[in-house]
């Protein structure tokens, strides 16, 4: 697990260190250099081990050779340097591969502004004083006009126009420049940002997208929002000598960590099963469904679950449709019931309950239809027994449309929760929230862990595990995302596999927990996919739940 810290604490910590222990910033610079330098050198190699998200390395891997090959016939690295400090390492890597390649490569420099920094002025002037005869200087002019084309016609290029230090949205003149640049590089071409792609922040209107993102020291937490996290293909982390400091102040320090998970952490959650144990151990999941047309989302929620470890998956549906979901899903308890006579059904759940509630879950609104009275009063049964509750799909529309009622259920107990919408379903959820609470509109519209964040912590007992090409798991304190970036999943029923993947660790796990090992599990299937080969054109849910099998089992065997 990976802390991630935002761009304020970053340049709090550097400012502290360099303070503190008498750092010198150039010296820091040549660090970054040259972490930078050694990683470019071996992309020039077709290295690329370090990069991560693992399963994105082949989407790049063709990309690189074509560069590769391009270079081979061009020799030349084009670097893009912008007027403050990125500049600055821009230059300086520049100057390491100039230096270390010498005859064997071009290195085609463009400024983009005058220097604004002591940093950029010195690593230009440095640079120039060397007078290296395979190094070539070219200020950025609206016309692109033939004599710097070459730098747009280099295989490799560079973006160190903007990093951490970009504090506002480019300026519309700025944003121009960027979308002159973006129109004139080839397709082919291979980009590499420094620390950040150019221009990344929430509200700008232009963000130059690479293949690669070198992130130079800590990972940077606004680099993993999902909305920003398109901008770059993969990325790699380097280290440049400088330590964090654990106690550093800043004027407001956020209130909420984030972190980025990675395989190791399943390890620490998953539990290890005993050879002397029975089904009592492990657990059970209900999962409530009510409309015959979406039924099929409640049997992949429920077979998912059961994939989990639990000791019994059960699915509480009409009971009209029972016998034939028995007939079909041996696996799956059934708990029929008559809408006229839900005190049935109530006692039947008590029973089956038998107090143990701390290893009971249930699943509701994945294949339930819009039946809001009907869904609200199973809801309140749920929370007044204390059942930790996934709700899904329906569920989400219905408390969208009445978040008011929702509220008032919460209000009358302690029962823990967690929301799992996709993008719309959030977005329909956090407006009726708002409504209800008579609260202004995030002051960064465009950021949905910062809205999630907002609901947590004004919803007692609230968790939310947001859907989308990045996950986030948010919860009370902490904020947990996983890499991401897999276009399987973009499809009907992963939400719903998503959902019972959840819910049945929840019969084991504490929330936290839950929420981290759902989103390592997305990681480690989009892995397994990958790396078998199988396209993510035809992939489904029922090969999801297939491939747990293996996941599981890698998993077990490390943690034995």
């Amino acid at each position: 697990m990976f802390t991630l810290h935002s761009f304020e604490e970053i340049k709090e910590n550097e400012r502290s260190v360099i303070e503190r222990l008498n750092y010198q910033s150039l010296i820091l610079m040549e660090n970054a250099a040259n972490s930078c330098c050694n990683f470019i050198l071996n992309l020039l190699d077709g290295n690329i081990a370090d990069v991560k998200p693992l399963w994105m390395q082949e989407a790049i891997k063709t990309k690189l050779e074509k560069a590769i090959e391009s270079f081979l016939a061009n020799k030349s690295i084009a670097f893009l340097i912008g007027s403050s400090n990125n500049g600055a390492d821009g230059i300086a890597i520049a100057r390491k591969i100039a230096l270390r390649l010498k005859n064997k490569v071009e290195v085609n420099i463009l400024l983009l502004n005058d220097a604004k920094t002591d940093e950029r002025k010195y690593q230009e002037h440095l640079l120039r004083d060397l007078k290296l005869e395979n190094v070539n200087f070219f200020k950025f002019e609206e016309k692109v006009e033939d004599r710097f084309i070459k730098v747009f016609e280099s295989p490799f290029i560079i973006d160190c126009i903007t990093g951490i230090g970009l504090k506002a949205p480019l300026s519309e003149s700025f944003t121009e420049k960027l979308t002159t640049i973006e129109s004139n590089i080839k397709n082919d071409a291979f980009i590499i940002s420094v620390d950040l792609p150019s221009g990344l922040c929430l509200k700008s209107e232009k963000i130059l997208s690479s293949d690669v993102t070198l992130m130079l020291g800590e990972l940077k937490q606004e680099f993993f929002l999902s909305e920003l996290r398109k901008y770059s293909k993969t990325y790699v982390k380097l280290d440049i000598d400088l330590p964090f400091e654990n106690q550093i102040n800043l004027p407001q320090k956020q209130a909420i960590n984030f972190y980025l998970l990675e395989m190791n952490d399943a390890f620490k959650i998953l539990c290890k099963r005993e050879f002397f144990t029975n089904k009592g151990n492990f657990g059970k999941t209900y999962v409530f469904a009510n409309s015959l047309g979406t039924l099929g989302a409640a049997i992949l929620a429920a077979l998912t679950a059961f994939k989990t470890g639990i000791g019994y998956i059960y699915i509480v549906l009409p009971e009209e449709y029972e016998l034939e979901l028995k007939a079909r899903y041996p696996n799956i308890i059934t708990i029929g019931y008559n809408i006229k006579r839900l005190e049935d059904l109530y006692k039947t759940l008590l029973d089956s309950f038998k107090g143990k509630n701390e290893n009971i879950s249930a699943l509701i609104g994945s294949g339930f239809g819009l039946k809001d009275d009907l869904f609200f009063e199973i809801l309140e049964f749920l929370f007044k027994n204390r059942i930790k509750t996934v709700i899904d799909g329906d569920g989400l529309n219905i408390i969208a449309n009445n978040f008011e009622k929702f509220q008032s259920i919460n209000r009358l107990s302690n029962s823990s929760f967690i929301f799992t919408p996709h993008i719309a379903e959030f977005s329909r959820i956090y407006d009726s929230f708002l409504k209800n609470h008579d609260l202004p509109r995030s002051s960064n519209e465009k950021c949905n862990i910062e809205k999630c964040i907002s609901i947590v912590e004004n919803t007692p007992d609230c968790s939310i595990l947001l859907k989308d090409y990045i996950s986030a798991f948010v919860c009370k304190e902490d904020v947990y995302i996983n890499e991401g970036c897999f276009d399987g999943y973009a499809k009907a029923g992963t939400g719903d596999f998503i959902a019972g993947l959840l819910s049945g660790f929840l019969a084991n796990l504490t929330i936290k927990q839950s929420g981290a090992l759902t989103l390592i599990m997305q990681d480690q299937l989009a892995f397994l996919i990958k790396s078998k080969k199988i396209s993510s054109y035809s992939i489904k849910s029922e090969d999801l739940i297939e491939l747990l099998d293996e996941v599981f089992s890698r998993l077990e065997y490390r943690n034995n």
